[in-house]
């Protein structure tokens, strides 16, 4: 187990897989497809105008535009079934990536095993040059927001919406 005091899952018990959309089995693909749904659902409740975007495009075509801008996709599994994911994009600046998005099933939260896999995914993006990673996450999402804030992440920018 990690030292952390909230760690609760061994995480000896979970592996991480690099893979890319064009790799990815069809089982994994259709896991995949069923977080998506579950974390498109999550963000419309945080914020009413996500759940119309997501009305507008199938989970198949936000992961064939991914799969085009040639995405990094981090598998966190247990044995062989997937607990949790992360697709990665390279920003066209040097040294720059956006965690598009990251998504840990229900059943593993709250017990660091988030933690662990981002920090995971920071070690190995650092080994491919990554000096700055980004990521958005709406205000309403409270536990994204605590444990992206917990990992050292800055708020850097701030979006605005207001409904006419």
């Amino acid at each position: 187990m990690i030292s952390l005091c909230e760690m609760t899952f061994p995480t000896a018990e979970f592996h991480i897989v690099e893979t890319s959309f064009d790799k990815l089995t069809k089982e994994d693909y259709e896991t995949l497809k069923k977080m998506q749904t579950k974390m498109n659902t999550l963000m419309g409740k945080y914020e009413p105008s996500v759940k119309e975007f997501n009305k507008m495009r199938t989970v198949d075509q936000l992961f064939e535009k991914n799969k085009n801008q040639k995405a990094i996709i981090f598998l966190l599994k247990k044995k062989e079934k997937i607990a949790g994911y992360a697709v990665i994009l390279k920003y066209f600046v040097k040294g720059r990536y956006h965690i598009s998005d990251i998504y840990l099933d229900n059943r593993f939260r709250s017990g660091g095993l988030g933690s662990f896999f981002l920090s995971e995914i920071e070690k190995r993006l650092k080994e491919k040059g990554c000096t700055v990673l980004q990521l958005n996450c709406l205000a309403g999402n409270e536990i994204g927001n605590k444990l992206y804030t917990k990992s050292g992440y800055d708020v850097f920018q701030r979006g605005y919406a207001k409904k006419l």
